[in-house]
């Protein structure tokens, strides 16, 4: 289960919508200024044709004079060579993922507010220079809500989910049965 929430519907987006083996909290061995560390990457997605690092942020609120150094210790996050040569497991688990595989970075962070587009444009070409993907938390819940919304007919899944998603599903169902329009209610 993840530290925080949206760790946690990040997670359950890879397992429910796209299908995918999930870890989470994957620690590993870090080589820094002052000495060695550990870091983690907070969702490890294995898909049959890639594998994302995600970083889950609730909020993105550097000043303008710590934006640069807040972006360079999220790039050391997704320190692949430092994850791979460190994390044995993963790779005894998928020799084969992790050689034939592209992996992706993606930074999932709530957005502040629509007003702020240009802000968000610039946070997502600066991840873009540095090969990490910048992703709506809101498009993640979305997506997440989605797939269950398909699910929702079939009660014998309720069982199946744990947490967050098990009350975002019964959510959707209750909705239907107090006959909300969730189109109306959420986009999706």
């Amino acid at each position: 289960m993840g530290l925080n929430f949206l760790e946690e519907v990040v997670a359950d987006y890879f397992r429910v919508v796209e299908e995918a083996i999930v870890l989470e909290n994957v620690s590993f061995l870090v080589e820094r200024q002052k000495g060695a560390g550990y870091s983690d990457i907070d969702v490890l997605a294995i898909l049959p044709d890639k594998i994302i690092m995600a970083e889950c942020q609730s909020h993105w609120l550097p000043s303008k004079s710590e934006e640069e150094e807040a972006l360079e210790r999220l790039e050391r996050k997704f320190d692949l060579d430092a994850f791979l040569n460190s994390n044995r497991t993963i790779k005894e688990l998928f020799p084969e993922k992790i050689k034939q595989h592209k992996i992706e970075k993606w930074f999932i962070v709530f957005r502040d507010t629509k007003k702020e587009t240009e802000k968000w444009r610039e946070l997502g070409e600066k991840c873009g220079k540095r090969g990490i993907r910048l992703v709506e938390a809101e498009n993640i819940i979305y997506g997440l809500i989605h797939k269950l919304r398909q699910h929702r007919e079939e009660k014998h899944r309720l069982g199946s989910y744990k947490g967050i998603t098990r009350v975002l599903l019964q959510l959707v169902m209750q909705a239907k049965q107090n006959g909300y329009n969730l189109d109306e209610v959420i986009k999706v």
